[in-house]
């Protein structure tokens, strides 16, 4: 499994940021899982880091079923 992730700050309103996960579903990398969400003020993604990989682990569960 590939993971990514980043974290954009939105300089024009102070405070909301938006972190983005991406994970590869399969051993030939051409099936992918993504998810994001906000986040308030001076977090970073790890905050929803566990949360995101969580959610792959179980679409990784549904697609192997």
């Amino acid at each position: 499994m590939v993971v990514g992730v980043d974290t954009y700050h939105d300089s024009a309103k102070k405070g909301r940021s938006v972190g983005a996960f991406i994970a590869s579903m399969n051993q030939t990398l051409t099936r992918y899982y993504s998810n994001c969400g906000f986040q308030s003020s001076h977090e970073e993604l790890q905050n929803n880091l566990c949360t995101f990989m969580l959610s792959t682990f179980r679409q990784l569960d549904v697609a192997s079923a």
